[in-house]
C-alpha cells in the first residue's frame, strides 16, 4: 500500500466515524530512512479502523496511538507564553486551529523538532511551538492552580518588575489567565506569581478573585461579550489580541 492510498483510507476512516479534524489527529507519513509507512492517530477506535480496513496491505504498516505514553514525552506541559497558536499542522503558515492562553495546560502526544502535538483542557488537538511551553507534571500543576485563587479581570494586563507604572515589563496577559496573587505593601498593587514560577507585580485593577462555579446568565454573557465590541475576528482565535 502506497502512502498516498493510505491517507485515503485514513481520511474515510475518519469521516466514516464523524471525527472532527480539530478533535483528532489521524495521518499517514513515511518513516525515515527507509520511508517505511506510518500511520499516526489520537483515537483508538479509528485507529483500530483504519488497520482493519488496511488489511494484509497493512501488514507493513507501523501502526501508532499517540495518547501520551511515548517514551521520552514530557509528563505534562503549561503555556508560558500570554497567548500560544495552536496549528492544524507544525508550521507557522497552518491553519489555526485554537489559542491557548498563559497557565494552561496541555498534554504532550509527539515532539517532532520545535513542534509538540498537544491536546487542550476542551479536547482540541493541535501543534504548538515548543518555545510557548515549559514541562510542568500535572501534581505541581494542580498544586499551582489551588493557589491560583485570582484571573486577570481586564481584556490586558501587564506584569512589571516593580510596583511602579513605569517599570519594566515582565509579560502581559489577556483576560481570564489564572495566577496567584497577594498584598505587597503597596496601595494599588499585588504581587504576583505566574504559572511558570515567574514574579512580578500587577495592578491591583486588572485583577478578581477567581469566581466559584456558578450557572451563566443572560446579564454575565452580555456585559462580557459587550467589551469585546470593535475587536477584529480572527479564525482560531479567543482573546482579546
Amino acid at each position: 500500500m502506497d502512502l498516498q492510498h493510505l491517507n485515503v483510507v485514513v481520511s474515510r476512516i475518519v469521516n466514516e466515524h464523524g471525527l472532527d479534524r480539530r478533535f483528532c489527529h489521524a495521518v499517514a507519513v513515511p518513516l525515515p530512512p527507509d520511508g517505511r509507512l506510518a500511520v499516526e492517530c489520537t483515537d483508538g477506535p479509528a485507529l483500530d479502523a483504519i488497520r482493519e480496513r488496511a488489511g494484509e496491505d497493512g501488514a507493513a504498516v507501523d501502526f501508532r496511538l499517540l495518547d501520551g505514553s511515548a517514551p521520552g514525552l514530557p509528563a505534562g506541559l503549561v503555556i508560558a507564553s500570554s497567548v500560544a497558536d495552536i496549528r492544524r499542522e507544525g508550521a507557522h503558515t497552518a491553519e489555526l486551529v485554537t489559542q491557548a492562553i498563559y497557565g494552561e495546560s496541555v498534554q504532550p502526544l509527539k515532539l517532532d523538532g520545535d513542534w509538540y502535538l498537544v491536546r487542550l483542557y476542551d479536547g482540541y488537538v493541535g501543534w504548538l511551538r515548543s518555545w510557548h511551553a515549559v514541562e510542568r507534571s500535572p501534581a505541581a500543576q494542580a498544586a499551582y492552580m489551588e493557589r491560583a485563587g485570582h484571573r486577570v479581570a481586564s481584556n490586558l494586563a501587564e506584569v512589571v518588575e516593580a510596583p511602579e507604572p513605569d517599570a519594566l515589563p515582565v509579560t502581559d496577559l489577556v483576560i481570564g489567565t489564572r495566577l496567584h496573587a497577594r498584598p505587597c505593601g503597596r496601595r494599588g498593587w499585588r504581587a504576583v506569581t505566574l504559572p511558570d514560577g515567574r514574579e512580578g507585580y500587577l495592578a491591583a485593577r486588572s485583577i478578581e478573585r477567581q469566581p466559584s462555579r456558578r450557572r451563566p446568565s443572560r446579564e454575565r454573557l452580555s456585559v462580557t461579550g459587550l467589551r469585546f465590541l470593535g475587536i477584529p475576528y480572527i479564525w482560531g482565535g479567543n482573546t482579546p489580541k
